[in-house]
């Protein structure tokens, strides 16, 4: 169980200007909001024990687990999609086939196949094929992120679920996450499905405050300390309209190095694990503080911008009074 900081005054926080925040997130189409700071819960408001879909922050649970497995020898980065025997269903050429487990992990494949569980930008925006070498340029990219889910069962003999549940959820003390809690989504558009969890803002929390802590939990190493570090660096920069302030990692969402959008108040080390529609886990470790947001959007129809959220935490964190 999260232990709750009360008063805030005992951290440093305004109660008063904590509840001005809180009056932001309820006019919000919010489904929960999480504040940790410095390992005890600042605010937890809503819904923060519903598990709903968060989309793509499965990615960022997807890069954990391959920390893991690389550290053990299980997986080998270089391995190419050619020696994996990975192929789709138009046929993918010879130097798609050329890319690595680790051009994957960056988004960095030069594979620009349909993928399942797609959003519309995604489908829209995607390069055409043999437009990129494996390695050369940066793209979002649904079939990357989906062929990694397979290439680690094929790896390692296990599902994405049940090593997410036995290697990371129940050493954390995740509360709720169960191995029923994650699906396989699959489309005609590939043979490599998606693989969307189910999870509570609270357990989401645990999963941030490890990454702040750098894989370390009550004295235990649980994802090595240098994947942590490597997997939350910046190694590709964005193109996207609305995400100018971020660069992407290995499958993580940083922030780049100087940009006043994140230094201001996060640090220059912040990351970020997102969904669709407003699902996020902020993490800044030199802050010591870990973000978690979840929207319902399929029920509410309405989604949650980034920039929504980061007013909501800036909000909070403004709370501070001794400095």
């Amino acid at each position: 169980m999260w232990q709750q900081i009360s008063p805030p005054e005992s951290a440093g926080f305004s109660s008063t200007k904590l509840a001005e925040a809180k009056q932001r997130f309820d006019h919000m189409a919010s489904n929960s909001f999480i504040v940790v700071y410095k390992g005890k819960l600042l605010v937890a408001w809503g819904n923060i024990d519903e598990k709903l879909d968060v989309y793509s922050v499965r990615k960022s649970f997807l890069s954990a687990l391959y920390g893991m497995f690389i550290d053990s020898k299980q997986i080998d980065v270089n391995r190419s999609l050619a020696s994996l025997g990975i192929n789709d269903f138009d046929g993918l050429s010879d130097l798609e086939r050329s890319a690595c487990i680790l051009d994957l992990l960056k988004a960095r494949s030069g594979v620009y196949h349909m993928a399942a569980y797609e959003t519309n930008s995604q489908k829209r925006d995607r390069p055409g094929r043999g437009t990129a070498k494996p390695g050369e340029q940066w793209f979002y990219n649904n079939w990357d992120f989906n062929a990694l889910g397979t290439i680690f069962q094929q790896l390692t003999g296990q599902t994405i679920f049940e090593a997410f549940k036995s290697r990371i959820a129940e050493p954390i003390g995740m509360q709720n996450f169960k191995i029923s809690d994650g699906r396989f989504h699959n489309e005609n558009a590939s043979r490599f499905p998606a693989y969307p969890f189910r999870m509570t803002a609270r357990d989401m929390a645990r999963f941030g405050w490890l990454f702040a802590n750098k894989g370390l939990w009550k004295g235990r190493q649980i994802v090595p300390a240098v994947w942590v570090k490597v997997s939350t660096r910046t190694h590709s920069t964005t193109d996207r309209s609305n995400s100018k302030s971020v660069g992407y990692g290995y499958m993580w969402w940083t922030a780049r190095h100087g940009r006043r959008h994140f230094k201001n108040y996060l640090g220059d080390d912040a990351f970020s694990a997102r969904g669709n529609g407003g699902q996020y886990i902020i993490v800044a470790p030199s802050k010591q503080i870990v973000a978690v947001h979840t929207a319902d959007w399929k029920w509410t129809g309405k989604k949650v911008s980034s920039g929504a959220v980061g007013k909501l935490l800036k909000a909070v964190l403004s709370a501070r009074v001794d400095g």
